[in-house]
């Protein structure tokens, strides 16, 4: 599997997880790494897009979760991804996912004439 973690570094040197996103097979590779989170840099948090070498059932601090060994080109972190912290599945769709109560983000890039263009449309289906 392939996935981005977004976490936050823990003093044991481990990482917690406050979103795991699970891309399809056609996106492995993509962003690979581990950096501070571009969206918001000055937060802690840190976005991992890596593949999954090892998962574990583990308890640690009081906290019963799984413990994700990612690995990717210049190193691997461990990840715990807690019950509560929201797993998202990637995958490429069609217009069909366009409906009412759906949320969208569209990131855009803009032209020299201030025109908009969409670059990726995430949508997340209503009720999921």
């Amino acid at each position: 599997m392939y996935v981005g973690a977004t976490a936050e570094k823990q003093p044991d040197g481990t990482f917690r997880a406050a979103r795991l996103h699970v891309f399809s097979e056609d996106q492995r590779g993509t962003g690979e790494g581990h950096r501070p989170l571009s969206s918001a840099p000055q937060s802690g948090l840190t976005m991992t897009n890596a593949n999954v070498e090892t998962v574990e059932d583990v308890t640690v601090q009081n906290v019963k979760g799984r413990m994700l060994t990612l690995k990717y080109k210049g190193g691997e972190i461990k990840v715990l991804v807690p019950p509560d912290a929201p797993v998202v599945k990637r995958v490429l769709g069609d217009r069909s996912f366009l409906r009412p109560g759906a949320e969208v983000s569209v990131q855009a890039s803009q032209a020299a004439d201030g025109a908009k263009t969409a670059t990726q449309i995430t949508v997340r289906a209503a009720g999921r």
